[in-house]
């Protein structure tokens, strides 16, 4: 039945043919689900609008004034943790500059999963042109719609890999910060941390890819922003997916890795401090600071597990 639903949603209800004539399609489509014992009073065009009302895709936002992201604002508030995250007016703000980043600039990318007219989930990410390194910001999956976590999760990493194919090739791996699971919070709450670790880890997986936890004491830093606020320092899991580079031994080298966590703080956290030059500085001496702490601490080869 499903592939008859689908051949129903692509003609539409008046499908111009090549003439640019309306066709209706609804009395054929009647008679074939009749054939194949679909009906029991059921319309065709109902049908049509109950497949439409589940269909799940993802969409990119260009705009920002596009209608979608009242939803995408009030999700983003309700499920990633204060102590991690922006303003959701900050993000919105990076939107019109997509198109005005040049070479060794960073390209800001928003996409929305949606279910029907519904936003279920969403996935910013930031692609530095000169390291060839992308971090997710934020994947965020709407807990209270049944299913949503494998549906989204598996149709986001589905757009983060054409994404990556046709925009980004040249891309050597990505990074992803997620809160660490602790036996200490709520029940609830330490599921969702570690179900969202093993989904993005199976996820990546299935496209023949590895999500590593590299093995160090990392932490997100202090996020200020344009908004009067900010976050704090948080210890969090840093998630890296080699997309270039192999790890025979599941060993990262010291020297990579401060490269990769120098791309994270000064291409994706430095930029958050971007209208004040006196605050920008000195938070450029804060990152280089925490920068140095690695430096010091860890040692010449980190396990990634």
């Amino acid at each position: 039945m499903l592939n008859w639903i689908f051949i129903a949603d692509t003609l539409g209800a008046n499908s111009p043919n090549k003439s640019g004539t309306g066709i209706n399609w609804t009395p054929y489509l009647s008679i074939l689900l009749s054939i194949l014992g679909i009906g029991g009073g059921v319309s065709v065009i109902q049908i049509i609008k109950s497949w439409r009302n589940k269909k799940v895709y993802v969409k990119e936002i260009t705009k920002a004034n596009d209608d979608d992201l009242h939803e995408f604002i009030d999700l983003y508030e309700n499920i990633i943790s204060e102590n991690t995250r922006i303003t959701a007016e900050e993000i919105i703000e990076w939107i019109p500059k997509k198109k005005l980043n040049k070479k060794k600039e960073v390209t800001h990318n928003l996409f929305l999963c949606k279910q029907g007219n519904k936003v279920i989930g969403f996935l910013k990410t930031m692609y530095c042109n000169d390291s060839n390194y992308m971090f997710i910001a934020y994947l965020g999956i709407d807990k209270e719609v049944a299913n949503a976590r494998k549906i989204a999760s598996k149709y986001m990493v589905n757009k983060l890999e054409s994404s990556l194919k046709k925009n980004f090739s040249k891309c050597q791996g990505i990074f992803f910060e997620v809160e660490a699971p602790n036996d200490k919070i709520e029940v609830a709450e330490n599921q969702q941390r570690k179900a969202k670790i093993r989904l993005f880890k199976e996820a990546i997986k299935k496209r023949g890819h590895i999500a590593y936890e590299v093995d160090i004491k990392y932490t997100q830093p202090e996020i200020p922003n344009n908004y009067q606020s900010s976050t704090k320092d948080e210890e969090l899991i840093l998630l890296y997916v080699p997309l270039k580079i192999k790890y025979p031994q599941n060993l990262i080298s010291k020297k990579h890795l401060i490269e990769s966590l120098q791309f994270i703080y000064f291409k994706i956290y430095a930029p958050t401090h971007h209208k004040d030059k006196e605050m920008d500085e000195l938070y450029k001496n804060y990152l280089a600071s925490k920068l140095e702490e690695y430096k010091k601490n860890l040692p010449d080869k980190i396990k990634l597990k």
